[in-house]
C-alpha cells in the first residue's frame, strides 16, 4: 500500500512540473510573437511615415562573426502604433545566433509611429543588418 502512494505522489510531482514547464514555454513564446493591435499600413498608405530615432547594432559574438561569410540579415517588422516593434519576421538570415541578435536588436530600436488621418498606426517596414560587410549603395544615374 505504502509503495502506490509514492509512486501516486511521484506522478502528481511530476505533472505539476511539467505543468509548469509547459506555462513558462507559453509565456516565452507569447513575448516572443509580439503583436500589435493597432491597423497596420505600408509606406505609401500613411500621411507620416516612421520615423526612427535609434537603430541599435546586434551585440554579435566575434566567434560567431568569423563563421559565417558577409551577408545581411533581413527582417521584416511592424513599427506598432505603440510604440514598439513586433511580429519581427526572418526574411533572409545567416545563422541562427546572428539572426537572433539582429531581432533582439530589431526589438530596441526606437521611434515615431506613422500616422493617418491624425491617429498613430502602425507600418510594415524592413529592418536590415549588415554582417561582416557594407550596405551597396544606390545606384542613381
Amino acid at each position: 500500500m505504502r509503495i502506490i502512494d509514492l509512486k501516486f505522489s511521484a506522478g502528481v510531482v511530476m505533472m505539476v512540473l511539467l505543468s509548469s514547464l509547459v506555462t513558462a514555454q507559453q509565456a516565452d513564446q507569447k513575448d516572443e510573437s509580439q503583436e500589435c493591435s493597432f491597423a497596420v499600413y505600408s509606406g505609401k498608405q500613411v500621411d507620416q511615415k516612421v520615423r526612427i530615432l535609434s537603430k541599435p547594432e546586434p551585440d554579435y559574438d566575434k566567434k560567431d562573426l568569423r563563421r559565417v561569410a558577409p551577408g545581411a540579415i533581413i527582417l521584416r517588422a511592424i513599427f506598432c502604433g505603440s510604440g514598439e516593434v513586433t511580429d519581427i519576421k526572418l526574411q533572409r538570415g545567416l545563422s541562427d545566433k546572428l539572426d537572433e541578435k539582429a531581432v533582439e536588436a530589431a526589438r530596441k530600436i526606437r521611434f515615431i509611429p506613422a500616422e493617418k488621418d491624425g491617429q498613430k498606426v502602425s507600418q510594415v517596414l524592413i529592418v536590415e543588418y549588415y554582417v561582416n560587410s557594407r550596405p551597396i549603395p544606390n545606384k542613381r544615374p
